[in-house]
């Protein structure tokens, strides 16, 4: 399982608790990425392999979820070892000439979809086929795992060249 368990804080948890009656309590951002069309049919496997080196300076990224049995007692955190960026890391690519609309509508369906409670809660979605020379890089991570400075460090700390 990884390090010892540890209590969320009390407003960590109440992202959590608000979530049962409401909308997903994550956080998401949306990045434009120039990328020459040269190098486009590799990005995905060269940015996979860069989160990858860099996930060891994001411990956040490693912290899985534990509830208790019916909900009788304080969520808590562990730490795992090692994550499956398979399961965090997706590609997706839009139809027909791509476009605006086509990136709105798939982020807006993608942000409705609540994070899987099974392993740590975050995920960045690849997107091919915006516009010519144009990627997008969606990412959502729940706010019990993560707050806004937090959010702007962790994007340093994993996506600087």
């Amino acid at each position: 399982m990884g390090k010892a368990l540890q209590a969320l804080s009390g407003l960590d948890a109440a992202f959590l608790y608000l979530e049962a009656s409401g909308p997903p309590m994550h956080v998401g951002s949306l990045m434009l990425l120039e990328v020459p069309a040269r190098q486009q049919a590799k990005f995905h496997e060269r940015l996979a392999a860069h989160l990858r080196e860099r996930l060891p300076r994001a411990p956040v990224l490693r912290k899985q979820l534990h509830l208790a049995p019916l909900g009788l007692g304080h969520p808590l955190w562990s730490e795992l070892p090692d994550v499956d960026l398979r399961q965090h890391f997706k590609r997706r690519r839009l139809p027909g000439d791509g476009g605006r609309a086509r990136l709105d509508a798939l982020v807006a369906k993608l942000h409705a979809e609540p994070l899987p409670r099974d392993r740590p809660l975050w995920q960045f979605v690849l997107v091919e086929n915006v516009e010519p020379g144009v990627l997008a890089l969606y990412s959502k991570v729940h706010h019990a795992l993560l707050d806004g400075q937090g959010g702007v460090a962790l994007a340093r700390a994993l996506l600087d060249l």
